[in-house]
């Protein structure tokens, strides 16, 4: 990690550490290091006499804004930063959580919530049973909005009563325990997203009206 910005790359993404007496005391991420770092020396609400940064330079997947949001995730887990919220020091995310449900938002970005380890209980006996504790994609049906912007229900299960209409189930036979892929390569080079900014994640939350058909499988 580096301790002083370098100008060249004071524009671009990534995670940065601002600490104290050389102990970190809160981890962020940002689209731009030199603004966000400079913005809490004005604000004066965290004390800090030095920082650190890890910038998409280094790892070309802090462009994308998920991959930052997990890799700032994990750092406060594990250096438990005084100025971080209890409830992001208290939650741990694991990789292969992370990359499946980064393929989910791949197929409809508004019902997954990437940084989170809320898998649901896909197991035959307690399948969509207790469906609040679950993710939405564990529930037997997900809010659906059609072109025309009508809410309907969507199966989310394949059987004789509730047609699929080819909505892909890759996380049910998921092994989390195992690597995954995403046809073969490793699904986490293949899920980055260089173009994915904060702004874009937001927009495209706001204007996806149906679930989009993934043409890359997921797969141990």
């Amino acid at each position: 990690m580096k301790r002083q910005i370098d100008f060249s790359e004071s524009t671009i993404a990534g995670v940065y550490f601002l600490i104290r007496k050389d102990k970190v005391v809160y981890v962020g991420e940002t689209e731009c290091l030199l603004d966000r770092i400079a913005k809490h020396r004005a604000e004066k609400k965290k004390n800090f006499d030095a920082f650190k940064y890890i910038s998409s330079k280094t790892f070309y997947w802090l462009d994308d804004y998920y991959y930052r949001r997990y890799f700032e995730q994990r750092c406060i887990y594990r250096l438990q930063p005084e100025y971080n919220d209890k409830k992001d020091r208290d939650k741990y995310v694991s990789l292969y959580t992370f990359l499946m449900r980064r393929q989910l938002f791949n197929q409809n970005g508004a019902y997954v919530d990437v940084i989170s380890n809320w898998c649901g209980d896909f197991s035959e006996k307690n399948t969509y049973k207790n469906p609040s504790h679950k993710t939405k994609f564990g529930n037997k049906f997900i809010n659906h909005f059609s072109k025309n912007g009508k809410l309907t229900r969507l199966p989310n299960i394949d059987d004789d009563k509730y047609p699929l209409k080819g909505y892909d189930q890759f996380f049910r036979t998921l092994d989390l325990n195992k690597k995954i892929y995403v046809d073969g390569k490793s699904a986490f080079h293949e899920l980055v997203d260089v173009t994915l900014t904060k702004e874009k994640k937001k927009k495209r939350k706001k204007i996806q009206r149906s679930f989009k058909p993934l043409t890359k499988k997921m797969h141990n």
